[in-house]
């Protein structure tokens, strides 16, 4: 099984790398810098020697070196290579510098002295001026600067881990301070069950990503708890009404067993079409809240308007006037809108008392169908209670009108679902119901008109 590491360890690691990284190189760096400094003053060290030297032998028939003739090696020779002077230390060696023509200002190399056990020695080789002509060989032992950058090393071996796993510390103490109320979010929220979906996390004032992030989880909470209790009202409002259709026709069999005469066909059938139509608005609804969704295809608006305006026709005896129905494309799915239309000229039969009119125009980027109804209308203040589920109102709206409160809620959906609005206006008298849908992309609707 993988290990897990939290999110403090991966911020611990992570910060623990890019340290050792950075101060790997910047020790690196260090060393190196060093190193060429002190080899940079050895080299200049020992280039004014041998210049000085070579100065002060510079034309002797019999060179000696002078008794401070610097605290390294130093060996002079004739043109011919033979050794004529030397420091006390290699004194009778053979030339321990041995280089090809070398003359002033030649740059300084390393040589590693036989004699004194191969130990290394930064040399300079000058050429003296005058007659006779002398080649001075100087030479600076580089223990010291190997020593120096030896130790430093040694340092930096020692000191960087240690500086590592301090700092290691410290991410890990600040991660861990900086997750804890993280950490108290996670736990606050994981006590909230269903049941208790009012609760809220505490929101900390710092001003940053955190209380961000607690705000957020606050508003999914509170968008729960509203799904949730519009979920519990829609179950409880959805039984209660299939309990009255179901209840009449239980009772009509009842009666019929006990007496043995069937009822009458129309009784039971009226009460069968209404819960037929209560169950297939509630399986419009709960698709709608499942997958709010359609098929994009271009739908004549007008002809679905005039198919279901003579389907009114045949089943209630107001006055209909559809003469103002005018040519539009939308994009959609035909069967939602058709449902959309037949459920506002439904809601407008129901409470018309003589008259309902239907008009359908267009704009360069809308199409606005309106069905008005001469019935009692629509408080201004009751508008959008309306368009929300099992809603109806007092007086004139009411269950002896046939209505469950689902069209004008189905209606909306299917509406916001395409992109459109719908909303609800006084017709004074009546109410006037109005669907703005966005027309059809690169559709030419002619002048087709009815």
């Amino acid at each position: 099984m993988p290990i897990t590491w939290s999110l403090r360890a991966r911020l611990t690691a992570a910060a623990s790398l890019v340290i050792v990284v950075v101060l790997a190189a910047a020790s690196l760096v260090l060393v190196w810098r060093v190193s060429a400094a002190l080899h940079a003053s050895t080299d200049a060290a020992v280039k004014r020697e041998a210049v000085g030297l070579a100065s002060g032998l510079a034309g002797a028939r019999s060179p000696r070196l002078p008794r401070s003739a610097g605290t390294g090696l130093v060996q002079v020779t004739d043109l011919g290579g033979h050794v004529v002077a030397s420091s006390p230390v290699i004194e009778g060696e053979p030339l321990v510098f041995p280089a090809a023509e070398s003359t002033q200002g030649t740059s300084p190399w390393t040589v590693e002295v036989a004699a004194l056990d191969g130990a290394p020695y930064r040399t300079v080789a000058v050429t003296t001026a005058g007659t006779p002509t002398y080649r001075v060989y100087v030479a600076v032992p580089l223990s010291e600067v190997n020593q120096s950058v030896g130790e430093l090393t040694g340092a930096l071996a020692v000191g960087v881990p240690l500086l590592v796993v301090a700092l290691a510390s410290l991410t890990w103490m600040l991660a861990g301070r900086a997750l804890r109320p993280v950490e108290t979010l996670r736990r606050q929220a994981a006590d909230i069950s269903v049941s208790d979906l009012h609760r809220r996390l505490d929101v900390p004032g710092s001003r940053d990503e955190l209380e961000r992030l607690a705000l957020t989880l606050n508003g999914l909470l509170e968008r729960l708890e509203g799904s949730l209790s519009k979920q519990r009202q829609f179950v409880a409002d959805a039984a209660h009404e299939l309990r009255s259709p179901v209840a009449a026709i239980r009772m009509q069999a009842e009666v019929a067993d006990h007496v043995g005469n069937l009822p009458a066909p129309s009784a039971l059938t009226s009460e069968a079409v209404r819960l037929t139509h209560l169950v297939d608005d509630l399986l419009a609804l709960a698709r709608f809240d499942a997958a709010p969704s359609h098929r994009s295809e271009t739908v004549d608006l007008d002809d679905v308007v005039v198919t279901e305006t003579s389907l009114l026709r045949g089943r209630v005896d107001v006055t209909i006037d559809a003469a103002h129905i005018g040519a539009a494309q939308v994009s959609g799915d035909a069967e939602q809108l058709s449902r959309a239309v037949r459920n506002v000229l439904d809601n407008a039969a129901r409470y018309a008392a003589t008259r309902i009119t239907v008009c359908l125009t267009t704009d360069a980027s809308k199409a606005e169908l309106c069905i008005l109804d001469d019935g009692p209308g629509v408080p201004a203040e009751e508008r959008a209670r309306v368009l929300e589920r099992f809603t109806r109102l007092d007086d004139a709206r009411t269950r002896a009108t046939g209505g469950v409160g689902l069209g004008l809620a189905i209606v909306n959906d299917v509406v916001a679902v395409h992109g459109g609005r719908l909303a609800l206006e006084d017709a004074q008298p009546g109410a006037r119901v109005v669907i703005h849908l966005p027309l059809a992309e690169q559709e030419d609707v002619g002048s087709k008109t009815r």
